[in-house]
């Protein structure tokens, strides 16, 4: 599943929960005293808002391939600079013992 399509099935998914989560549970909320059924739809978006918040997040601190991709030439020369200095330093060290 490529990134649209996957972008794609969790906008469905998050409509489907909305549409269910403002549907469910009318006569209920009809009966409350206190809460009237604004109160109780406005907390239900502010919390369906703070869980969309959450998951914008986590999607976008998430590298994408070719960041992934880059992050792992950059990894790979880094190591071999790093491998390359140890191997010069381990040969002019033993050069110098044998003098």
């Amino acid at each position: 599943m490529d990134t649209q399509e996957a972008s794609l099935k969790v906008i469905q998914e998050l409509q489907g929960a909305v549409f269910k989560m403002m549907t469910s549970d009318r006569s209920r909320n009809r009966s409350t005293a206190n809460n009237s059924p604004e109160v109780v739809t406005s907390a239900k978006l502010d919390a369906i808002h703070a869980r969309l918040l959450q998951l914008e997040m986590k999607i976008d601190s998430k590298p994408s391939y070719p960041q992934a991709l880059a992050l792992g030439v950059a990894s790979s020369g880094i190591f071999n600079a790093a491998l390359q200095l140890w191997n010069s330093v381990r040969q002019s060290t033993s050069s110098s013992n044998s003098s």
